[in-house]
């Protein structure tokens, strides 16, 4: 996946986790934090491809 792709894929989950945090009146719903951690990888992959992009 490029950054574009992975950018948009993070703001579709974090509209999905503004509406589940809203539901679950909760930030450490099992599913919130999940979902928060989902989130959490996709930045990091983003980090790499731009770390990549600067070491080549």
């Amino acid at each position: 996946m490029d950054e574009d792709e992975l950018t948009k894929q993070i703001e579709q989950m974090k509209s999905k986790l503004y509406k589940l945090v809203e539901s679950e009146g909760s930030f450490v719903a099992p599913e919130v934090v999940e979902l928060s951690q989902m989130i959490d990888r996709l930045i990091i992959q983003i980090q790499r491809l731009r770390h990549a992009k600067t070491t080549n």
